[in-house]
């Protein structure tokens, strides 16, 4: 069970954070002190003509999910409820003992928002290679520690993914169709921080 010194540090750093936290996988803490997890997303699917609303988990911090084990952020929820969902292997908070674990270690977090959304364009080929950054506000966990108020986490979600021109177009848009470049979509960096509140 993760000691309860580390509860005052915790809620103190959330509210002195004035940057964006940056994960230590060695010690699975941000640099704010917050619980984090970082992952990456599967690269090498071709895509045309719209947007990718998935992307399959590929690690998280540096090691792959084993054969029973499985992670995705699926953008528009895992079967299209809307929403973001998000599912990694591992669940830091249940590792450190913040929250039960039942035997198992996934995160899954369901119904929540996506923050924000860049596009940057780098120069390449006769069309734009570009990456896609998405800032999700990805839901909270209930902790054991409750005594009147309990100890929530409030998950903070990054994700990066390149895509660059694969050389070719096809047709698309049906009637009257038009040419689309296709991309080839690389691997995905993704980074989770807990923030924690009281409530």
């Amino acid at each position: 069970m993760k000691r309860l010194t580390w509860f005052l540090p915790l809620l103190s750093a959330s509210l002195a954070m004035a940057q964006t936290p940056t994960c230590n996988t060695s010690t699975h803490a941000d640099s704010n002190g917050n619980p984090c997890t970082t992952f990456t997303t599967k690269g090498g699917q071709l895509v045309s003509n719209g947007g990718v609303y998935a992307f399959s988990v590929d690690s998280q911090d540096g090691s792959p999910p084993s054969s029973y084990q499985i992670g995705a952020v699926a953008l528009n929820g895992f079967y299209g409820e809307g929403g973001v969902d998000t599912e990694l292997p591992t669940d830091p908070l249940q590792v450190e003992g913040y929250v039960s674990g039942y035997g198992t270690y996934v995160l899954a977090l369901e119904g929540g928002t996506l923050a924000s959304f860049t596009t940057t364009q780098k120069a390449g080929a006769s069309y734009l290679n570009y990456t896609n950054t998405y800032t999700i506000n990805a839901g909270t966990e209930q902790t054991n520690f409750c005594n009147g108020a309990c100890l929530y986490f409030a998950w903070h979600e990054t994700l990066t993914v390149p895509f660059t021109y694969a050389g070719y177009t096809v047709q698309c848009g049906g009637r009257g169709s038009r040419l689309c470049p296709v991309y080839r979509m690389g691997e995905g960096q993704g980074e989770m921080s807990a923030v924690p509140f009281m409530q």
